[in-house]
C-alpha cells in the first residue's frame, strides 16, 4: 500500500483512494486475511501507511475533492515590495 501511495505521488498523481470492507478487518473476512496474526499485520500496514501519508496527504470526501477540482483557484494579489510598489513576478 505505502509502495502504491508513494508511485502515485511520483507520478503527480491529484489523489490516492483506499478502499476496505469492514469483513477484511476481521480474521476469516476474506481470502487475505483468514488469521487474526494477519489481521495484526493488517493494522500495522495501515498504522504505518496513514502515519506516512499524514505529511503529505489531507484526506477528503468524494465530494470535497469534486468540489476542489472543479472550482476554479481565485488569483492572488500582487506581491508587494516594501513601501507598496508592485513587484513583478516570474514563473519559470
Amino acid at each position: 500500500m505505502l509502495r502504491a501511495a508513494h508511485s502515485a505521488r511520483a507520478r503527480g498523481a491529484s489523489c490516492v483512494e483506499l478502499l476496505l470492507h469492514s469483513s477484511e478487518l476481521m480474521p476469516r473476512g476474506s481470502p487475505t486475511f483468514r488469521t487474526a496474526a494477519a489481521i495484526e499485520r493488517l493494522y500495522a500496514n495501515l498504522e504505518a501507511l496513514f502515519e506516512d501519508l499524514s505529511a503529505w496527504c489531507e484526506g477528503l470526501t468524494l465530494c470535497e475533492f469534486h468540489t476542489r477540482m472543479t472550482t476554479p483557484r481565485q488569483p492572488r494579489d500582487p506581491p508587494k515590495w516594501p513601501g507598496g510598489r508592485l513587484r513583478r513576478s516570474v514563473v519559470r
